[in-house]
């Protein structure tokens, strides 16, 4: 046989294979996904799960990270080292009311 032959016995083989198997599904690293609430912000599911909102707008293919609306699925990026799961939310804690001490004006003199 001439190596020519060959080469399209080869090629047939494959393209019968496509054929008779071309539903096969290669498997997939597991992800965790996020559906964005009304009022959300990358920068605020950032902060839940400790990513920036850079990141997420990177592993979502997102262009403009200010442009993400209410049902839209946002997939988490696995954490560096190999992780199969994403952060678990952070709990996030009321800001601390300070009040600052009265402040006189002119002559007059701050009540105590």
């Amino acid at each position: 046989m001439s190596q020519k032959t060959i080469y399209r016995i080869f090629f047939a083989g494959i393209l019968l294979v496509l054929l008779v198997f071309p539903g096969v599904v290669f498997a997939q690293e597991p992800t965790t996904t996020h559906v964005v609430q009304p009022g959300e912000n990358l920068y605020r599911i950032g902060l839940q799960y400790g990513f920036t909102a850079e990141q997420l707008a990177l592993a979502n293919g997102i262009v403009n990270p200010s442009q993400v609306y209410a049902g839209q699925v946002l997939v988490l990026p696995l954490p560096i080292g190999g992780g199969n799961e994403a952060p678990a939310p952070a709990e996030i804690q009321p800001a601390e009311i300070v009040t600052a001490p009265p402040v006189s004006v002119g002559n007059e003199v701050p009540p105590a």
